[in-house]
């Protein structure tokens, strides 16, 4: 990348970047010990940063309201690094772009940071999300300014630490650590970046319980009541296609022929699936026949913690 280049893309995370000489063709962070990066408030998002000049990240969008207040904001292009499948209709009708780079908890492979400087070269004015925008979606970013060489990989760290993106993910915060700076030949051997990429269904499972799960949090907080602002989540539907997701994991396993080897290798992953499934379901019950907070909030936990032991054995 040009000199010009890097000058346009001068940092300015809030309270954590001061810019340096332009001498040496290169902006960098110097983060203070106690970092105040300051959150942007974007109604029906959360944990929207401004990472850098024209680098934007968060939640994702998944309404028409959501991509017309990325509109408003001057994005013209999303960049999507979970694995459900982007609302790519919608954001057509705001004139947005989309490309889709799906990436997993366990890291960001050097394919798919190189693809992140790509698609950054399509716009001056990004926001690249996963569900949540807390966890791959940070580390996408930091990978990417790493590699635009904006930043070094200490103050890519830097960055997950304070968003809060969780140390459990060891691969994130591994290939954030081991980021390089992409080469042009490296970006030039990039082909036509998909607005839909092809992922698997077990991916595409995966995404569709991080949905219901989250509605089902959402529904527990309100003490398993009707959310004014929520009407379309109803707690029991919610467990219901938590439960079938799940299931639909175990026919996809039952589908895949295995070694010996592989299957004494999967029967823990197996056993952890079939719990979550049977939580999910007495959950599902207990909803449907109006059992008492505490019964629900038992079932609620027992879910909470056998998806917790799958995620630190298989996804962290």
């Amino acid at each position: 990348m040009d000199c010009l280049r890097k000058v346009h893309m001068i940092p300015f995370i809030v309270g954590i970047c001061t810019l340096c000489t332009l001498a040496a063709c290169r902006s960098t962070l110097s983060v203070a010990s106690e970092p105040v990066l300051s959150p942007l408030v974007v109604r029906g998002l959360e944990n929207v940063y401004q990472y850098s000049e024209g680098v934007y990240g968060g939640s994702g969008p998944y309404t028409e309201s959501d991509l017309a207040e990325l509109k408003r904001l001057g994005i013209d292009l999303v960049v999507s690094v979970d694995g459900a499948i982007p609302k790519v209709e919608l954001a057509e009708a705001e004139e947005i772009r989309y490309v889709h780079i799906p990436i997993g908890y366990d890291g960001v492979s050097r394919e798919a940071q190189v693809r992140l400087v790509k698609a950054f070269e399509m716009s001056e004015s990004v926001y690249v999300h996963c569900h949540h925008g807390k966890h791959r979606g940070p580390a996408a970013i930091a990978s990417l300014l790493v590699g635009m060489d904006l930043i070094s990989n200490e103050e890519a760290v830097e960055i997950l630490k304070f968003v809060g993106t969780s140390d459990q993910y060891h691969g994130l915060y591994r290939d954030v650590q081991n980021a390089h700076v992409v080469s042009d030949e490296e970006l030039a051997a990039v082909g036509l970046l998909p607005s839909i990429a092809d992922i698997s269904d077990f991916t595409r499972s995966m995404s569709s319980i991080d949905i219901h799960w989250d509605h089902l949090k959402m529904s527990r907080d309100a003490g398993w009541k009707a959310i004014p602002e929520h009407p379309d989540v109803d707690p029991a539907h919610e467990a219901l296609m938590l439960n079938e997701q799940l299931q639909e994991l175990l026919r996809q396993d039952a589908e895949i022929e295995y070694s010996e080897e592989e299957l004494a290798e999967l029967q823990d992953f197996r056993d952890l699936l079939k719990e979550s499934t049977k939580q999910s379901a007495e959950l599902e019950s207990g909803l449907r026949q109006g059992a008492t907070i505490e019964y629900l909030e038992r079932q609620y936990q027992a879910l909470k913690q056998s998806c917790l032991n799958c995620h630190e054995a298989y996804r962290n």
